[in-house]
């Protein structure tokens, strides 16, 4: 068009932390200055070998992600909804050398399963005093959590020496809330 740079840095799309490993996905290493690009760089960059590997795109039409209530007070024009465009999916994969292939010779022993079924004696509870209402077991199932807004419903337990990962299934039930957390792990 004119002559100018428009590729500026083959940085990765993103970097995913899985299991304590941050994993890059795409890009190319090597580049010194990443506020453009000059083609006598591009020899020597180098392939991130547990980078996420680029396998294809996908093009299509804009979709739409959620309804969108217009609100002609807040836009100058009725636009469109979804709006007009490209939809562009690229698409990537774990490289070989970044997965760590399963062993199941290698099984981590279970330190602790607890189903809530009846709330054992270890789990200590903590229930805001702020709204009598609130309480950790509803209906008499430990787990169902009531709580109102802005405060806090939360159990604990100390956990077996030698845990170094845990598991936590949730099931939110009919809370359609986007403000509730499931679980904090600190391990010393």
């Amino acid at each position: 068009m004119t002559g100018a740079n428009e590729l500026r840095s083959v940085r990765p799309e993103a970097i995913l932390t899985i299991d304590g490993r941050a994993l890059a996905v795409g890009g190319l290493k090597g580049q010194p200055i990443h506020n453009f690009l000059l083609n006598d760089w591009v020899n020597n960059l180098k392939s991130d070998p547990l980078a996420f590997e680029f396998v294809g795109i996908e093009k299509g039409k804009t979709k739409e992600r959620f309804p969108w209530q217009k609100h002609p007070e807040w836009i100058s024009q009725d636009l469109p909804w979804p709006p007009p465009g490209v939809s562009l999916t690229f698409n990537f994969k774990p490289s070989d050398a970044a997965c760590i292939k399963h062993d199941p010779t290698l099984k981590r022993p279970v330190l602790l399963t607890d189903n809530l079924s009846q709330l054992d004696k270890a789990w200590k509870t903590h229930v805001s005093s702020a709204n009598d209402e609130s309480t950790f077991t509803l209906h008499n199932v430990p787990g169902s959590i009531m709580a109102s807004d802005h405060t806090s419903v939360f159990a604990e337990r100390e956990l077996p020496v030698g845990v170094r990962a845990v598991e936590c299934l949730v099931d939110p039930g009919t809370d359609t809330s986007s403000a509730w957390a499931h679980a904090l792990y600190r391990f010393q």
